[in-house]
């Protein structure tokens, strides 16, 4: 939760935007991403996070590994 929270604070999510947590506003795209096979929520969420909700976008990440330490 520590690193959703940064990524939530260097976004500026939680600055006048959405109040929602990602897991409610990206639910239809994390819907799609677990259809698909990617089954890895927090990754998921991350993913969504930084492509601002983009599912095609969120998927290369995922692929490419981006964001994985």
């Amino acid at each position: 939760m520590m690193m959703l929270n940064l990524i939530r604070q260097m976004t500026g999510t939680n600055l006048g935007g959405s109040t929602q947590p990602p897991e409610e506003r990206y639910r239809s795209q994390l819907e799609q991403l677990t259809s698909m096979g990617f089954s890895n929520q927090e990754a998921n969420i991350q993913a969504l996070l930084a492509t601002f909700g983009d599912v095609n976008a969120a998927i290369d990440r995922l692929l490419s590994g981006a964001g994985q330490q």
